[in-house]
């Protein structure tokens, strides 16, 4: 359901959340496989999960968004009921600190980590090639390049441009 991720949007600041709710609307969209999950208050969603279908050869995948450990702890207590067995958890942003307690715990293992590194633009580096802001025009391209940047990617490669389309409406609004 659109509404439950744009509610989960509204409630949550961490810019790799709203990451993680663009690519659960994307491969809602794209699969058809996945159970979403909402953690309520009331009537009010705050947080929303992703229980996908296993992995060829592995578990069901799971990812959450949610701005407590109490809305994050419910959603994994209820994709772990529905898997009933092992999940491949992807966890970023405020899901990062309720896993590694999951791992200090013995409850869980790193199978892989993804670094976000950052660099001060101040002073920007230097270039040649000419930069302007993206239009809506330069999306195709923009969704070959994506696939061409992660080719070894299991779910990125993937993006259409309908995909990347979303991923810039739910970050803001179609550029340009």
């Amino acid at each position: 359901d659109p509404g439950v991720l744009a509610s989960v949007r509204e409630i949550t600041e961490d810019p790799d959340d709203r990451t993680a709710l663009v690519e659960m609307s994307r491969r809602l969209r794209s699969t058809k496989d996945g159970t979403l999950l909402a953690a309520v208050t009331g009537a009010t969603p705050v947080g929303v999960g992703l229980l996908g279908a296993p992995t060829p050869g592995g578990p069901p995948t799971f990812e959450a968004v949610g701005p407590s450990i109490d809305a994050l702890t419910a959603l994994l207590g209820a994709a772990r009921e529905r898997s009933a067995g092992p999940l491949q958890w992807w966890a970023r942003g405020t899901a990062l600190a309720l896993a590694r307690w999951f791992v200090e715990h013995g409850e869980a293992t790193v199978e892989r980590e993804v670094l976000r590194m950052e660099r001060s633009l101040d002073p920007p580096p230097s270039t040649s090639l000419p930069v302007r802001p993206a239009t809506a025009e330069d999306l195709p391209e923009v969704a070959e390049i994506n696939a061409l940047a992660f080719a070894q990617h299991p779910d990125r490669a993937r993006m259409t441009l309908d995909d990347i389309r979303a991923h810039v409406d739910l970050l803001g609004g179609a550029p340009g």
